[in-house]
């Protein structure tokens, strides 16, 4: 057993004011959109399908795209599907240039 030093997110607190503010201290960072549920993703060029691998996706999450240049801005079709543990599948159109997008996962 892994002791409370190593464990992720297993803090040990001996005082409760500490704890307090400790608590305080995150609700304030999600109420500033600081939650930590985002990352970069770019296209696989010359294919349909691009697999995303994030370890907060599971298979009731949501992955919301937004371009983030201009040729992904002109991306028409693109979809997701396959959601599994840490993975899901984009669909999109074949070319052969750099097109990325910015995401968040929900759930």
């Amino acid at each position: 057993m892994a002791d409370q030093a190593t464990r992720p997110f297993s803090p040990v607190f001996t005082d409760l004011n500490e704890l307090v503010r400790r608590l305080a201290s995150i609700l304030n960072l999600i109420l500033d959109g600081k939650t930590n549920n985002t990352g970069s993703v770019t296209l696989t060029t010359s294919s349909f399908t691009t697999t995303l691998n994030d370890r907060r996706i599971g298979t009731n999450s949501v992955v919301v795209l937004s371009p983030s240049n201009a040729l992904a801005g002109g991306e028409m079709g693109v979809y997701i599907d396959s959601y599994g543990k840490q993975t899901c599948t984009i669909h999109h159109g074949s070319a052969s240039t750099t097109r990325t997008f910015k995401y968040a996962v929900i759930g």
